[in-house]
């Protein structure tokens, strides 16, 4: 698989295209101490793996068990703790496949040693909170000469 297009916007994203996805990678322009972070977009990552979709779709048919408090049902617990494992499975994997991707388009490691350093993170672009879940690259990448970051989701 190879990047086949892509384009730069008014702000320095670039949006670059397979014939499966669609990566976006756009540079940041505050100081930020964070390593560069790729998120994979949920029904992408679920769209790649049966078992990813059918714990997603296990957790959508909770109702209202979804917001319980931890330990007040033992089996919707269980249920988080696989499909939280399979999310960071799923788009690690996804991660490391397209990243790679993106030599030539970025500045930066991207070799088969770096890429195998890659790990997903609760915290992959906010120390403080679990606002931003997603895989860290810790070497960082750049976009004309400032931190970038990534977003992977379906072609379309």
């Amino acid at each position: 698989m190879t990047v086949t297009a892509s384009k730069t916007d008014q702000h320095g994203t670039v949006t670059c295209t397979t014939d499966t996805y669609t990566i976006r990678i756009q540079p940041r322009f505050y100081y930020e101490p964070m390593p560069t972070a790729a998120y994979v977009d949920d029904n992408l990552a679920a769209s790649t793996d049966p078992e990813l979709a059918r714990l997603a779709a296990d957790e959508a048919a909770l109702g209202g068990r979804r917001y319980a408090q931890r330990g007040e049902h033992p089996e919707v617990d269980a249920l988080y703790a696989r499909l939280n494992e399979r999310i960071a499975s799923v788009k690690l994997r996804l991660a490391r496949e397209i990243v790679p991707l993106l030599a030539g388009v970025v500045d930066g490691d991207l070799s088969v040693g770096a890429i195998d350093t890659l790990y997903f993170s609760k915290h992959a672009g906010c120390d403080m909170c679990l606002c931003s879940p997603g895989v860290v690259v810790p070497g960082s990448l750049t976009l004309g000469g400032a931190r970038a970051d990534i977003w992977i989701t379906p072609k379309g």
